[in-house]
């Protein structure tokens, strides 16, 4: 019988096959280790497989390597054992050999019931007492036990466990195991606890909604698109460089005057967001107007110019009307400016508190004084020779004052230098079928190219109401439309966003986003449901989570003012809306105020303003709602454009001619 070599520890394994009667078996045993044991401490490695043959008798001897030579590698394996018997079934199975136990029988370590395991293993000799688990009350001495035990202190009322105890010493507190303060139950249960993910706030493993912000790694779905979306970095159009300025720094000579002042600061240096301090005027709140002027100091031509003003309201509450006069002879002779009238039931274009950006070209005087007049189509006899400049305040009138700081006023170029003849776009909101039926064949035949604000849930929901997204896609791909965003629900536009949660607001934006690109719409423009863009139900700025998904915002607000190139607060921008033959007689929407003489068309044309129209439901028979244009009334605003020769360019397109 060969022999293992001696620097090997091993094992003598023996055994006998019978049948039932006695009569012994024939065949054949084989114990094959892992493919290769290399023993590092004999020089030595083992491969292959041992196998043996039963003798006359049944029985074998055979002598193996123990399976636990301290030399060996790997560590941790066994044999496996291959029975071959003639007349009788085989098995494969697999034991282990310690050296512990030099011999060992066959029948002692192989399995007779599958169910008991793949291999036995062989006990070794009784190895050291192990720590044990002592009681008592009150603390234990360091008499008690051995490095490595543990006591439980049986206090009724003060059960702690204390150990394991090391050098010789126990530790000096107890973790307390019963007592008032120790946890009853688990996520409200009591007794055998179960828990699932619900219970615990965690995702199952599959399925499931996470709220909140969430970290991951991997690949990451919402609302049905992969994630992650890359949002709209949104670039700013080119700020004009003024070619006069006033900043109000010290002895700027600016003066506060009218019945309407209460108090006036002309070097507020608390309240600026230019240089070191601006001018700040307080109404009285009894409707009075404030004015804030300088007087008898010449002014730049203003042909080809427009105004620009930074300012700011603390609180636009009670704010009823801003003014802006320019003139001669100590205003005398003046053109005058709304800059803003506050609304109550709309959004305004002025919020509290901020700063705010405002431009007026001359496309938006009101009225004139003096020797100054406004002809029929909108024109002003003079553009230059002025000297004098007044920014005027009312209240409204309800005991309530109302502070404003001025910062800036600035003469900067207009929109001429980008469109001479000035510019418009034609947009389109809440995504009617009747947009692509009745208004996209008009402005086809005369090469006009619009914008659709869309509402990505109706899309497809019915078609004879709303765009489908096969018609969506032939005004982008076959007449060059911009498809921009408007919401993502319905639900959410018609609650508007000032309605909403910050994240509900957000969520609404970025599915819309993530819904375009999902559908290969390229615009970064957006119109703000019911224009509203000031805050969230939870004081969070529209206009900054806007910003995160789309490079423009475009509100309603045009009373006042129209918009020009580039838009000083391009997330506010204004435009013309409500545009319907069913507007109010001086609405700036009524068809025949659009297109009649003096009209916004004849100012935009005549002094290069960027006039965005808005449109909703086109009907080709009588209006019925406010919202509805008909299609006469329609093709009377697309042709008067066309007479003008007015150029007709989507939002994107006018945003991207950056000057």
């Amino acid at each position: 019988m060969p022999e293992v070599p001696s620097s090997i520890a091993s094992v003598l394994l023996s055994g006998q096959y019978i049948r039932p009667d006695g009569t012994p078996l024939t065949g054949t045993l084989t114990f094959e280790p892992p493919s290769h044991l290399a023993f590092a401490t004999a020089d030595i490695i083992s491969a292959g497989s041992a196998t043996v043959e039963l003798d006359a008798s049944g029985s074998f001897m055979v002598t193996l390597i123990a399976t636990d030579d301290p030399g060996t590698q790997p560590t941790d394996w066994t044999y496996t054992v291959t029975e071959r018997l003639r007349h009788a079934p085989g098995r494969t199975y697999h034991i282990s050999l310690p050296s512990t136990s030099p011999t060992a029988n066959l029948a002692d370590i192989a399995p007779t019931d599958p169910a008991m395991g793949d291999y036995v293993l062989v006990a070794g000799p009784a190895g050291k007492d192990g720590a044990a688990i002592l009681t008592g009350t009150g603390a234990p001495s360091n008499g008690a036990g051995v490095n490595g035990d543990f006591y439980i202190d049986t206090t009724p009322g003060a059960v702690k466990l204390y150990g394991p105890k090391a050098s010789g010493t126990w530790p000096g507190s107890g973790v307390t195991l019963s007592g008032t303060s120790l946890i009853t139950a688990v996520n409200g249960k009591t007794g055998n606890v179960s828990l699932n993910a619900a219970d615990v706030g965690a995702v199952p493993s599959t399925g499931g909604t996470v709220t909140g912000d969430l970290d991951v790694t991997g690949r990451l779905s919402a609302a049905g698109f992969a994630l992650p979306a890359i949002p709209q970095a949104a670039s700013r159009p080119a700020w004009r460089t003024a070619s006069w300025s006033q900043i109000f720094q010290t002895s700027h000579g600016w003066t506060a005057t009218g019945s309407g002042v209460a108090s006036s600061n002309m070097n507020d240096t608390t309240t600026y967001c230019r240089g070191t301090q601006s001018a700040q005027v307080i109404t009285t709140g009894t409707g009075a107007v404030a004015n804030v002027r300088k007087l008898a100091s010449a002014l730049p031509d203003m042909t080809g110019k427009a105004l620009r003003l930074v300012f700011r309201v603390s609180d636009v509450t009670h704010l009823n009307q801003i003014n802006v006069q320019v003139g001669s002879a100590s205003l005398a002779n003046y053109f005058q400016w709304r800059l803003h009238t506050h609304a109550t039931t709309a959004e305004n274009q002025v919020l509290s508190g901020e700063w705010t950006v405002m431009t007026l070209s001359w496309a938006d005087v009101r009225s004139a004084a003096g020797t100054y007049s406004i002809n029929a189509n909108g024109v002003p006899s003079t553009t230059s020779g002025f000297t004098d400049l007044l920014i005027q305040v009312v209240d409204d009138n309800t005991a309530a004052p109302v502070t404003v700081n001025l910062q800036a006023v600035e003469i900067i170029s207009d929109s001429s230098e980008t469109f001479p003849g000035g510019v418009v776009s034609i947009t389109f909101d809440d995504s009617y079928a009747s947009q692509h039926t009745y208004a996209r064949p008009k402005m086809d035949t005369l090469g006009y190219r619009g914008t659709l604000y869309t509402i990505c849930d109706v899309i497809g929901a019915t078609p004879s109401t709303y765009l489908s997204l096969p018609q969506l896609q032939s005004v982008q791909n076959m007449s060059g439309w911009e498809v921009a965003g408007h919401a993502y629900s319905v639900a959410t536009h018609n609650a508007k966003y000032n309605t909403l949660s910050a994240s509900v607001v957000e969520d609404d934006i970025r599915r819309t986003r993530l819904w375009m690109i999902a559908n290969g719409f390229t615009s970064d423009s957006f119109a703000y449901p019911g224009g509203w863009f000031s805050r969230t139900t939870d004081n969070v700025s529209i206009e900054a989570l806007t910003c995160r998904y789309f490079s423009s915002g475009r509100g309603i607000s045009s009373a006042d003012t129209l918009e020009s190139f580039p838009p000083p607060a391009p997330f506010r921008m204004r435009s013309i809306t409500g545009i319907g033959s069913l507007a109010g007689g001086a609405a700036r929407g009524l068809p025949a105020n659009l297109t009649g003489t003096g009209g916004s068309l004849d100012r935009c044309q005549a002094e290069s303003n960027w006039t965005i129209l808005t449109f909703h439901e086109i009907v080709t028979g009588t209006a019925t709602t406010t919202n509805q244009c008909s299609q006469a009334d329609f093709n009377s605003i697309m042709d008067a454009i066309a007479a003008r020769g007015i150029p007709v360019l989507p939002v994107g397109s006018v945003l991207r001619r950056y000057s």
